[in-house]
């Protein structure tokens, strides 16, 4: 008697085209049972079982993909530098985070016209229509 473990080995990770081929027959299916409404119907059971069959599928091969590309872009001569030299880490980081709080201000002003806020805007400003 065989092992289950190759078995379920090839179910979990099928071919990179297999697995492209499943995510749009899911995609399809789905597709189909909402754009009819046949939510209730036994052909619905099905779909629903194979996009979650999909789903674990797709998850199990986007571990090794995240792995690979992890290592990548750790491969990169500006994300060596960015790791290997903690001065540089420290000004990229105090230049992302000014960039980032500044965006934030400028939002909060915006959204402060816009909606007439008296804590943003003096209300001399603001002028009714």
């Amino acid at each position: 008697m065989k092992r289950p473990e190759p078995l379920l080995h090839r179910l979990l990770f099928p071919g990179g085209g297999w697995a492209a081929l499943a995510v749009f027959a899911a995609v399809a299916s789905l597709w189909t049972v909402f754009s009819n409404g046949w939510e209730d119907a036994p052909a619905a059971r099905a779909a629903y079982a194979f996009s979650a069959y999909v789903l674990v599928v797709a998850i199990c091969r986007a571990v090794p993909a995240a792995r690979r590309a992890k290592t990548a872009v750790y491969g990169l001569p500006p994300v060596r530098r960015w790791r290997a030299d903690a001065a540089l880490r420290a000004l990229v980081s105090l230049r992302a985070g000014l960039c980032v709080n500044l965006c934030f201000a400028a939002c909060k002003l915006y959204a402060g016209i816009r909606f007439r806020s008296p804590w943003f805007v003096r209300r001399q400003c603001i002028t009714p229509f």
